[in-house]
């Protein structure tokens, strides 16, 4: 867990916090596990059901233009997340509610490897599930869980907000080093953006192969250029990339420190050297052991969930940072969604592509298979290709940055974005 610079503490749950239980849950004192204070609130699930916990009435706050943070432990984070998890403020007890649901903010790929570990959560206002409440005059917190088993022990030791950024930012990243990162970022520097490429050294000797087409990767020189004419961040995605579904989850502390290293090493032999404190766990698959070891050699580690929220600045957690992944699955309204909510809310937003083939790479491959190939995250690059391979007419990647460019958003690479943040490692 780590503390922001600027934030305010709603509620610490020290002694005399007056917070209480419903009818499916008990709220006790628990004077032998916190980690802020004395003490922090051990609530147990009693029947299965929607458990209320609180609520504390605090002096008229206004919390506009705030993220909202929790701390806390469970005995079932699997289920916690998987059910839900919900900080309710309220400026009329309750009458009305702005509710921001945590599940899609924090995931668990492993079961168990979260269990019993104190996290904080950040949370932007576009996590809010519903609801309104007048933000300029808070008087009312409360948190709530549903579906969780009986038995289940959640501890909560705080609940804090912190200030937003004074305006949205976006990142654009590439996944696997893949040679469709080359026109990108010609097409993105038309408006001055730079991207972020993620790159697997074997890849290099070994081109990617799906559904039994071979997929180029970039050249070394192809990175190099990248970096020098378009300061790209050339960035770690492991050496090896792992098998496919547990990636590097299943590698001893040794094995994941050797491969890491090598793929690092591999990018500053080559003076590859922007971007290099940045890493992307392939697959996303990521558990606290191997942020562990991946802090010793990076400053951000990069995961991704499906239907995250967006980041916040301070980010939440700096080695399991938020993406949105593009998937086959994606439709344009789907990121352009994402890009409004770190607009109107001021939120981070990076935007996960794999590759981006244009309409003579579709032409070349359409012998053994769809263009785009959808088992492979793969999004057109411009209208002919999505014209001519039966792709929705709106679903290519100059559309995603021309959006960025008519509404003005701020695109930074993610090194840019590391050096903004308060309190980064």
């Amino acid at each position: 867990t780590r503390r922001s610079y600027d934030e305010t503490f709603l509620e610490l749950f020290q002694s005399g916090h007056g917070w209480t239980g419903n009818a499916n849950c008990s709220v006790a004192d628990d004077t032998s596990d916190y980690i802020i204070g004395t003490q922090s609130i051990k609530v147990t699930v009693t029947n299965t059901g929607l458990c209320i916990v609180g609520s504390t009435t605090i002096s008229s706050t206004d919390l506009t233009d705030n993220y909202m943070k929790i701390y806390f432990k469970t005995s079932d984070f699997s289920n916690l997340m998987d059910s839900s998890f919900v900080i309710s403020i309220s400026a009329d007890g309750f009458v009305d509610s702005k509710d921001y649901e945590l599940k899609n903010a924090i995931k668990e790929n492993v079961a168990g490897d979260k269990d019993g570990k104190w996290f904080s959560v950040t949370v932007p206002y576009s996590a809010a599930i519903g609801g309104t409440a007048n933000m300029s005059a808070i008087t009312d917190i409360r948190v709530y869980v549903a579906g969780m088993p009986s038995g289940t022990i959640l501890n909560i030791n705080a609940i804090s907000t912190i200030p937003e950024i004074s305006a949205g930012i976006v990142s654009i990243a590439f996944d696997d080093g893949n040679n469709t990162d080359v026109k990108a970022a010609k097409y993105m520097a038309k408006y001055g953006y730079v991207g972020t490429s993620f790159v697997t050294t074997l890849y290099q000797d070994n081109p990617l192969t799906n559904g039994g087409q071979t997929l180029t990767a970039l050249t070394v020189t192809e990175m190099q250029n990248l970096q020098k004419w378009f300061l790209w961040n050339i960035s770690g995605h492991s050496k090896s990339h792992a098998d496919e579904g547990t990636y590097l989850i299943n590698m001893t502390a040794s094995e994941l420190t050797k491969d890491i290293l090598e793929n690092k090493n591999w990018l500053l032999s080559n003076g590859l050297v922007i971007g290099s404190e940045i890493f992307a766990y392939p697959g996303g698959g990521v558990t606290e052991a191997m942020k562990d070891t991946v802090k010793k050699y990076y400053k951000l580690a990069r995961a991704f969930y499906t239907n995250a929220v967006n980041e916040t600045i301070p980010i939440n957690d700096y080695y399991e940072v938020r993406t949105f992944l593009v998937t086959a699955s994606t439709v344009f309204s789907d990121i352009t969604d994402a890009i409004d909510n770190a607009i109107n809310n001021k939120e981070y937003l990076i935007i996960t592509f794999h590759r981006t083939p244009d309409n003579t790479e579709c032409a070349a491959r359409q012998a053994t298979g769809d263009c785009p190939k959808e088992s492979y995250y793969e999004y057109c690059f411009d209208s002919t290709c999505a014209t001519n391979y039966a792709v929705a007419a709106d679903r290519y990647f100059q559309n995603v940055i021309d959006y960025l460019n008519t509404n003005n958003v701020t695109v930074l690479p993610i090194s840019d974005v590391v050096e903004l943040m308060p309190n980064r490692p």
